[in-house]
């Protein structure tokens, strides 16, 4: 990129937009008389916002009059002063792969469409190419799926499944087809809490996107060409990895330096590193960001020629943590209601324990400190292991907070990595480390292991995720004031430290 790196060069980037040598531009006045031009751009060198802005064409501006190439001549000079280039072609943003986590992190609709590959049947045929495409409005919680769900082994067709969230309530289909008589499909409802909703087109779309665009599965990618499509030009950039048992991935990006715009994703699997044939899985044709949904998409009537399982005004809730009231078959129980990986490895687990006789646990959660013991409880998770468990990784846990919400007590626990974490993408999930105080026998649930986890990767997650997690599980609506990204880091960090020593 090229800079103004003297006077001279300075001068004549001047002289050409001005057309005159002999007026001077007083930078100072300017900087007074335009506060709102310095603050933009300054505002990169303050971290707002960190991916780059959708560019301004500049150099389709026609300035005509010399009042415009003066204050034109201004904004050079204010661009020089703070190393930001504009005349130059280079100076447009340049969006780069790394660039792609964030952006689609913050985007408020997400519309994907495309194929994905079955694997044949039989030696000989080939893969069964079938479509999909996803809508995803985030901020609202409503999203739309629309996938197959294999071959019918009957007719050789295709069977495909649509769900759909509205923001209040989801409406799912189910496909039944008993031993006797002709198949069926059903409709049923499930209401949502709006945090619940949000989380769940979050969790829907980001289990899709992190498969292309989480750190690991970029970290290592490389330019490997262009290719014009519709008039746009495309950097290609390409990228494999493998988990630890050897299966590989392979993704290529179609991604528009100038825009942010994503033209294509293709992702390719191979069962083992040595093994040369790589089989493609899905084809992204479509992949758009921030664009207004059609009207309807996301509507929840139900269709015709559908048996109804119940109705809106039957549905159960699906809530974050436990409803109130409800009936223990067994004496204890035991449940992981959300978990985050953070950035430094370290994972937080809201679980909780609730009991059958006892009418409150409220003494249970008294002088508990950050950083310090669990609470004591009839069964608690100590730990964690990684999986697949030849990673070696175990991690140790501390009480980070707690939550109370109708009455249920909710513990929020820090596990810190007793060694280097696993890199994203050969982490499959975490095993428990539960200690229990009673017989296992007098528990009616019990967790099973962790593999739905959303990553933090910033305070901006953290705040909407964790803290919203804990606002959604506290009676109050509001989450602990000193559990902040910063703080946590920082308790990790000391409770490494200690590990090491």
């Amino acid at each position: 990129m090229e800079r103004f790196e003297d006077k001279n060069r300075l001068d004549e980037a001047l002289a050409e937009a001005i057309g005159s040598e002999g007026k001077k531009a007083d930078f100072e006045k300017w900087k007074a008389e335009h506060p709102k031009a310095v603050k933009m751009l300054t505002s990169r060198a303050d971290g707002r916002p960190s991916v780059p802005p959708r560019p301004l064409k500049i150099g389709r501006i026609i300035m005509k009059s010399p009042i415009t190439k003066l204050a034109a001549a201004a904004v050079i000079i204010a661009a020089a002063v703070l190393s930001i280039t504009i005349l130059d072609k280079s100076a447009t943003p340049a969006y780069g792969i790394t660039d792609l986590p964030e952006l689609i992190k913050k985007a408020k609709t997400i519309h994907m469409k495309g194929w994905v590959y079955f694997p044949p049947r039989q030696d000989g045929q080939d893969p069964a190419k079938l479509e999909f495409e996803y809508w995803f409005d985030v901020e609202n919680g409503r999203y739309r799926l629309y996938k197959p769900g294999g071959i019918d082994k009957d007719t050789g067709e295709p069977r495909y499944y649509t769900t759909i969230s509205d923001g209040q309530y989801v409406m799912g289909e189910t496909y039944h087809r008993p031993v006797k008589g002709n198949p069926w499909k059903s409709i049923s409802f499930t209401r949502l809490s709006p945090f619940k909703a949000r989380l769940e087109t979050y969790k829907h779309s980001y289990k899709v996107l992190e498969q292309m665009f989480g750190i690991d599965q970029i970290e290592g990618s490389a330019k490997v060409g262009q290719e014009e499509i519709d008039g746009i030009v495309f950097d290609i950039w390409e990228n494999e990895f493998y988990l630890s048992d050897g299966r590989g991935t392979k993704i290529k990006t179609w991604l528009a330096p100038d825009s942010g715009d994503i033209g294509r994703v293709l992702f390719w699997q191979k069962r083992q590193k040595d093994d040369p044939n790589w089989m493609l899985g899905l084809d992204f044709h479509t992949i758009e960001l921030d664009v207004v949904p059609p009207a309807g998409i996301f509507d929840t009537e139900p269709p015709d020629g559908y048996r109804l399982d119940n109705t809106k005004e039957t549905a159960h809730t699906s809530a974050l943590g436990m409803a109130r009231p409800r009936a223990m078959i067994k004496d204890y129980e035991l449940h992981v209601h959300i978990s985050f990986t953070l950035n430094d490895g370290s994972v937080i687990a809201a679980w909780s324990c609730p009991e059958k006789n006892r009418s409150s646990q409220a003494d249970l959660f008294e002088n508990l400190a950050i950083g310090g013991r669990l609470p004591e409880l009839a069964a608690k998770i100590e730990g964690l292991t990684s999986i697949p468990l030849e990673l070696g990784v175990s991690y140790v846990g501390c009480h980070l907070t707690y939550t109370q919400k109708d009455g249920n007590f909710y513990e929020w626990s820090l596990y810190v990595p007793d060694s280097e974490p696993p890199a994203r993408s050969s982490l499959l999930g975490y095993d428990l480390s539960v200690k229990y105080e009673v017989d296992m026998s007098r528990f009616g649930t019990r967790p099973g292991n962790l593999f739905h986890d959303l990553a933090i990767e910033s305070s901006y997650d953290f705040n909407i995720w964790v803290r919203g997690a804990m606002a959604e599980l506290s009676d109050d609506g509001k989450a602990p004031e000193d559990i902040t990204y910063e703080s946590v880091l920082q308790l990790a960090r000391q409770i490494r430290n200690r590990l090491s020593q």
